[in-house]
């Protein structure tokens, strides 16, 4: 009888010992970064003149918004950076279309928003 006790208790220890393992790796585990994982950076885009949903109309500016005088055309837009591994004068806009939808409501509003900034 003792043997068996003996038995059942190293089993559990055992199967404890195992998910106590189970559950500290689980927890302490770190996410790997991986190679499909974009990464998002956001900056300022000078706009040339053209098709508004054509990124390639617009020039990297960086972090920092034009100073625009005026409220009638479109100057700049913040968004997300297509190419962020690009060299600068590579960069492009991520042009959405809640962007487009931003651009749209400032120009008939003449009033710049967060992400899009006017000129004369």
């Amino acid at each position: 009888m003792a043997r068996i006790f003996n038995a059942r208790l190293l089993v559990v220890a055992f199967f404890g010992a195992i998910l106590a393992l189970f559950l500290y790796f689980s927890l302490n585990a770190k996410e790997k970064p991986t190679a499909d994982k974009k990464v998002r950076v956001t900056a300022w885009f000078s706009f040339n003149g053209g098709d508004m949903d054509d990124p390639t109309n617009y020039s990297y500016i960086g972090s920092s918004a034009p100073n625009c005088p005026g409220q009638n055309n479109l100057c700049a837009v913040q968004a997300d950076v297509s190419n962020p591994n690009a060299p600068d004068n590579q960069k492009q806009p991520d042009i959405t279309s809640t962007l487009l939808d931003e651009i749209d409501e400032a120009i008939q509003s003449k009033q710049e928003t967060s992400h899009v900034s006017l000129r004369e």
